[in-house]
């Protein structure tokens, strides 16, 4: 589990990513998450990615292995960018 200061960091590192910045892709990531930590996501508005990252984080961060699911799910439609090797260092130094 993440601290605040953690969880603000890694929003910020996945905020980067196109696969949270496209609204197009936000269900087809959320849907490879476990259904515990779908139903307890709160939707956002189309065009509030911080929102809806913040949300992500937050809320996987409640879970045991659920930040490693939501990074999973972010790769699966981010694919091998420099945005995710930044997201698996910062994860990594933790």
């Amino acid at each position: 589990m993440l601290d605040r200061t953690d969880a603000d960091r890694l929003a910020e590192l996945l905020e980067a990513c196109a696969a949270l910045l496209d609204v197009d892709r936000w269900e087809p990531l959320i849907a490879r998450l476990p259904m515990e930590i779908r139903l307890r996501l709160v939707r956002t508005r189309p065009g509030a990615v911080r929102l809806f990252v913040l949300n992500l984080v937050d809320t996987c961060n409640l879970y045991v292995g659920g930040l490693g699911g939501l990074v999973e799910a972010v790769r699966h439609v981010e694919g091998d960018t420099a945005q995710m090797q930044a997201v698996d260092d910062f994860l990594a130094e933790r």
